[in-house]
């Protein structure tokens, strides 16, 4: 089994690039990921907003 995390296309379209992690078996810690903003202008995320989702496969 492994994890993907993904950005969520909400944030695609207004160019705000978040990273894509990979978790392998076995894998340990906290997940984080890596936010760029590409857009050219100021962008502001509110706290406990939903920024990626994670896809678990078999």
């Amino acid at each position: 089994m492994f994890a993907l995390i993904f950005s969520r296309s909400t944030f695609n379209r207004r160019g705000i690039l978040i990273t894509a992690t990979v978790f392998e078996p076995g894998w340990r810690g906290i997940p984080t990921v890596s936010v760029y903003n590409l857009s050219g202008t100021d962008f502001s995320i509110a706290k406990d907003t939903r920024v990626a989702q994670i896809i678990f496969f078999k």
